[in-house]
């Protein structure tokens, strides 16, 4: 019993670090990622607009 239930605690403590280090790269790529997505988003509408019209 004793040892499940320290497994889990290294796991716990692993992943906020890994999310700490993980973040910095990612937001340097979120607003990338934000332009792919409106543009992504704007060649949708074109494409389900032109069908409406």
């Amino acid at each position: 019993m004793p040892v499940p239930t320290i497994a889990p605690m290294p796991k716990v403590t692993r992943l906020p670090t890994e999310s700490v280090r993980f973040s910095p790269p990612l937001e340097v790529p979120a607003s990338c990622s934000i332009a792919a997505i409106s543009f992504f988003l704007n060649s949708l509408s074109i494409i389900l607009f032109i069908p409406v019209n």
